[in-house]
């Protein structure tokens, strides 16, 4: 696709989602805190169901808020940069990482306090300095802004983010992601080594202040998506890896494109893994609505390795990013032990 085509979809786009979601915030979101609320009130006090109706409306209002702000404040970012000339590109691209922060940080602790939910987060201090390359656990879409609140707005690290495409409907992510370094995927694309070189790119020119981030899996965890992938390794010939994804009952199998495309092409940078419980069986705004989200308790771990520890051939490579990513899977098994989730959860106990 050429860049014309891409800017014309790229507008085309945004002339449906930021009239959408103004509307949302302006229109609905106000009407919603002041005659749905009441409603849902009284329908949550019926039910004796712990508010939950009520807490979802106060977060997706809240939601929708923070995205006709986000979209303001990246129109006044744009206007002070291109026509007012304050800024170097430099400063330009800090303030947007500062605004893609303030965001993100905002809806997590709109989501603690709503839903009544604890974070324990443990071995942040393997995440104050970069280069690394961070691999998160994917199991909600509640866990795509834990990196950017616990990480990036507390230490002021720059990530750079491998995202899927269709997240290019939410307008901030639209706007300011496309300003900073960071790399929208087609899933299942048949032009996949095009994307993975586009992914490997940003690893070049890590800072100490910048990481990249990209989701193994590539995709939210369910049972039937990791019965799917192991299925594939087999039908693939990939016997031992089948048998190290068979092992694994709480992760999908890391998908090896992106991943090892990044190890491979920044050597310097070190390896971060984010396991973390807590989200399970929230795939979608609409599941907040059953409360099965409210007083949990969200447990996060970082463990970092070195470089050096990390394997130069790409057949032991592999096999590396399976072991830890086997290592993600014991620690999340231990955890759904000491502290179950719902009974909606998609997550099997190994």
């Amino acid at each position: 696709m050429s860049a014309r085509e891409r800017d014309r979809r790229r507008w085309l786009r945004r002339a449906v989602t930021v009239p959408a979601y103004f509307t949302a915030a302006f229109l609905l979101a106000p009407s919603t805190l002041l005659v749905g609320l009441p409603l849902a009130a009284a329908f949550d006090f019926a039910r004796s169901n712990r508010w939950a109706t009520s807490r979802a409306l106060v977060f997706l209002s809240v939601y929708f808020l923070c995205e006709a702000f986000g979209i303001i404040a990246a129109a006044a970012l744009w206007t002070g940069h291109t026509i007012g000339g304050r800024w170097t590109p430099a400063q330009y691209q800090r303030r947007n990482f500062r605004l893609q922060c303030l965001w993100a940080s905002t809806l997590h602790h709109t989501l603690q306090a709503t839903f009544s939910l604890t974070t324990e987060v443990r071995g942040t201090e393997v995440v104050r300095r970069g280069p690394y390359i961070l691999f998160p656990r994917h199991v909600s879409t509640g866990d795509t802004i834990l990196p950017a609140a616990i990480i990036s707005d507390p230490f002021g690290v720059v990530l750079r983010y491998v995202l899927k495409r269709e997240l290019l409907w939410d307008p901030c992510l639209d706007i300011v992601g496309h300003r900073l370094r960071n790399v929208f995927v087609a899933r299942n694309s048949d032009r996949s080594a095009e994307e993975i070189a586009h992914v490997a790119e940003l690893a070049d020119d890590l800072g100490t202040d910048e990481g990249v981030l990209i989701y193994p899996e590539g995709t939210r965890f369910s049972e039937s998506k990791r019965r799917r992938a192991i299925d594939r390794l087999e039908a693939q010939g990939e016997r031992r890896l089948a048998s190290m994804a068979s092992a694994m009952k709480n992760v999908l199998p890391p998908r090896l494109g992106g991943p090892l495309a990044l190890i491979r092409r920044n050597r310097g940078a070190d390896v971060v893994f984010l396991a973390h419980r807590g989200f399970e069986g929230i795939k979608a705004l609409s599941d907040l609505f059953d409360g099965s989200m409210i007083g949990r308790a969200i447990q996060v771990e970082l463990w970092r390795v070195p470089s050096g520890e990390i394997p130069q051939d790409i057949a032991d490579l592999r096999v590396w990013l399976y072991e830890q990513w086997q290592r993600v899977d014991r620690w999340v098994a231990g955890h759904i032990e000491e502290h179950p989730c719902d009974e909606r959860s998609e997550v099997a106990v190994g």
